[in-house]
């Protein structure tokens, strides 16, 4: 028996529905900050994150609504991980074929911190966001790591220490203090002595120009929040380029539900963390422009009792394991196409690819 197995990856090669708007926007908005947990970073303690004077997390949902809905300004989610629930109402329509709504954050030129889109349909109809959530795939997954995880821990003296972190790549380090922020805690004090975060790691963004001495962040080319100015179609997003958690692309009619989440980690001596920025969203008219794939490179597996067909356009490596976590072989990725005997012994194994720019996937295959 054959299976098939397709790992879809993003690259962008141009602009589609370059068109002009038509008809009126919906007039869907966001009426409800259902959670709110920004990362550590320098702007915590202030109105940024809506928590000056805050001691409980009550208090700063509470103050996270004020400022997003009633006063529709902008709420930074911290370092990565941070990030916001909010509803829509009226359920923002999902129009085949175009871009649905921008995102709004508070990019400009040369300050991009993209952040990772969720979007989710009240399908069970109760009204509480506890149905499946699917992200909305953007320009760099085929470099990112899709199952990251990070641990950020409080320090013995919040108001003046570093904040330690631990992840799951078994990597640690210190998020900094800056001259710039001198008194206030870093860390959410409201979150005990430790707070974990999961989600999507992005490449770093921030780069020094030499020229200047100044650090600049490029945007990413598509699919992320805080990413590209509010007037730019760079911001705008697709709800049909939402994916669930095996990268498949999925078919919402609408979205009850957004979060949004701070997709890089990184940070730097002058300007911090980045920490993306989100001020809610703008329905989209017909008509309006999207940037969108119209490539998908791939990775193709396919398997019978005696072998691995590989058939592959990224470069990486592929791993072996049986389903005792044992290494059994390995084998370079190139691009076309390959073969791989499978030992003899077992009946599952987990392959496991690692691509170029450090994106992840895993498979499990048994024989049939």
């Amino acid at each position: 028996m054959r299976h098939i197995y397709l790992l879809v990856l993003h690259t962008l090669t141009g602009l589609l529905l370059l068109g002009v708007a038509t008809l009126s926007a919906q007039e869907s908005r966001i009426t409800e900050v259902l959670a709110y947990h920004p990362a550590p970073g320098q702007f915590m303690g202030s109105e940024a994150m809506a928590s000056q004077d805050v001691t409980t997390y009550a208090d700063l949902l509470r103050k996270a609504q004020k400022r997003l809905v009633e006063e529709h300004t902008f709420l930074s989610l911290g370092g990565w991980g941070g990030y916001i629930v909010v509803r829509i109402q009226p359920a923002l329509v999902n129009q085949p074929g175009q871009a649905d709504f921008a995102i709004l954050g508070n990019a400009f030129i040369g300050n991009a911190e993209p952040g990772i889109i969720y979007v989710s349909q009240d399908v069970n109809g109760n009204g509480l966001a506890d149905d499946p959530w699917y992200r909305i795939r953007g320009s760099e997954d085929y470099r990112s790591n899709l199952d990251y995880t990070i641990t950020y821990y409080k320090p013995k003296d919040p108001y003046n220490d570093p904040i330690a972190w631990s992840d799951s790549e078994g990597e640690s380090g210190l998020i900094p203090r800056n001259k710039y922020h001198t008194t206030n805690s870093y860390y959410p004090l409201w979150e005990g002595d430790k707070v974990t975060f999961m989600g999507v790691l992005l490449p770093d963004c921030m780069k020094l120009d030499s020229a200047s001495g100044q650090w600049q962040s490029e945007p990413y080319a598509y699919g992320y929040a805080d990413n590209h100015p509010n007037d730019s179609s760079g911001s705008h997003i697709d709800i049909d380029s939402a994916v669930n958690a095996a990268g498949e692309l999925v078919q919402l009619d609408r979205i009850d539900f957004l979060k949004v989440q701070t997709g890089v980690h990184q940070q730097n001596d002058v300007t911090g963390e980045v920490s993306t920025e989100f001020a809610g969203i703008r329905p989209l008219a017909k008509g309006s422009s999207i940037v969108s794939p119209t490539a998908t490179p791939a990775v193709r597996l396919s398997y019978s009792d005696k072998q691995l067909q590989i058939e592959s356009e990224v470069t990486g490596t592929l791993y072996l394991y049986n389903i005792d976590g044992q290494l059994i072989l390995t084998h370079p990725l190139s691009v076309g196409s390959a073969k791989v005997a499978l030992p003899a012994m077992g009946d599952c194994y987990i392959v496991l690819l690692r691509l170029e720019g450090g994106a992840t996937t895993s498979h499990r295959i048994c024989r049939q």
